[in-house]
């Protein structure tokens, strides 16, 4: 009796070595699961970026203002006539 008792104790204790610690138990489930939030985070942060180029194009194939905001902002491109200042 003492053994068979010893034969399930050594078999539990193996199951349940595979249930939480073995590759593709419970540990590695939810390491994986916290991977997948941290990739969906990215994913959606690259998303927005994307779509903000998107709406950027799209201003500056629709008009002039945008490509003027554009060449002001980056060039310092100013008007005839305008005069600009610059403080340091």
């Amino acid at each position: 009796m003492k053994s068979l008792t010893g034969v399930l104790v050594a078999l539990l204790a193996l199951l349940h070595y595979e249930i939480w610690l073995a590759p593709g138990g419970v540990m590695s489930f939810f390491r994986v699961r916290g991977e997948l939030a941290a990739e969906t985070q990215i994913n959606q942060q690259w998303q927005q970026r994307n779509q903000a180029l998107i709406a950027d194009i799209q201003a500056l194939k629709n008009g002039n203002q945008a490509i003027e905001a554009h060449a002001r902002a980056d060039l310092g491109m100013i008007k005839p006539g305008e005069v600009l200042y610059q403080l340091p």
